[in-house]
């Protein structure tokens, strides 16, 4: 009678397609479009620090690996809203689709969390390209990017050990074991990355307000930086 139930994860993608055939789409064109964005912009980052500026340091190298992260966890979302049952109410799917989804979006989140801790990285290695010589502010620089690896790793052997036996991360059928608050858990680690996203923004604000500059131009490096962080 369950599976009579559920029925198919064919069936269930199908009967969600029909009730919803613009979520799929919405979802394919952002990462489309997202996607190429941010490769032409990094292109062109790359083309200016090769051959024009012929400083290629390690802020690109962070870049480049944060661009790959993201590609992975783009590929990884597309991946299940075509075979994981993304989109699609867990009562209408089987126990292997829902094995898969749960695969996936450990898969997921694990390989977006280095995405977003090297793109920060960048971030930092630019200001410390800007700040270097006051030593105060290389502490400053040195303590949010220590926090940040910190969180990072700590973070990642979370959610790879939250459960036990850790296959019960995936595995609907084990019943046996237990597993951390998740509900917490990602409530954290949403409140960690946006409090290491307003450190970044506020950290070259003191340095840019005491430049001898005009206010006009002042808030205008302000704005350019607030743009970096986003």
């Amino acid at each position: 009678m369950e599976v009579a139930r559920v029925g198919s994860a064919g069936n269930a993608a199908a009967q969600y397609d029909l009730a919803h055939p613009w979520l799929r789409t919405t979802n394919q064109v952002l990462v489309a479009v997202g996607m190429v964005l941010c490769t032409g912009l990094l292109a062109m980052r790359i083309y200016t620090k090769v051959r024009i500026m012929r400083k290629f340091w390690w802020d690109d190298i962070c870049l480049m690996l944060a661009w790959t992260f993201s590609l992975a966890t783009q590929a990884i979302i597309l991946y299940g809203y075509h075979h994981a049952g993304y989109g699609v109410h867990m009562w209408n799917l089987t126990v292997p689709v829902l094995d898969l989804y749960a695969k996936t979006i450990l898969a997921g989140t694990i390989i977006y969390l280095p995405a977003l801790a090297t793109a920060k990285f960048a971030l930092l290695m630019l200001y410390y390209r800007l700040v270097g010589m006051v030593r105060v502010w290389k502490c400053v620089i040195y303590l949010v990017a220590s926090i940040i690896a910190g969180y990072t790793v700590a973070i990642t052997l979370a959610l790879i050990f939250a459960c036990n036996p850790i296959a019960k991360n995936w595995d609907v059928t084990i019943t046996t074991g237990h597993c951390i608050n998740r509900t917490g858990f990602y409530l954290a680690t949403a409140i960690t990355n946006t409090v290491s996203d307003v450190m970044l923004i506020l950290i070259p604000i003191p340095v840019v307000f005491r430049l001898r500059l005009p206010l006009i131009q002042k808030l205008g490096i302000s704005c350019m930086f607030g743009i970096g962080c986003l």
